[in-house]
């Protein structure tokens, strides 16, 4: 296990209306990171809620 800095990780994260987020995350070698963890660390929500969510990557 790693430890990486979401403040270097997360480019952009915004709250879209009514439950939707976006958000843009630097993709370097060695330091991935899946939208899964950084929507749990930063909104510290219970897993359960988490995996019903839809992630789209562009």
């Amino acid at each position: 296990m790693k430890k990486i800095d979401l403040k270097e990780t997360v480019l952009k994260i915004d709250l879209l209306v009514p439950h939707g987020l976006e958000m843009i995350l630097r993709m370097e070698p060695g330091k991935t990171v899946r939208p899964f963890e950084v929507i749990k660390r930063i909104f510290d929500l219970p897993e359960e809620t988490i995996k019903r969510a839809d992630v789209v990557k562009i």
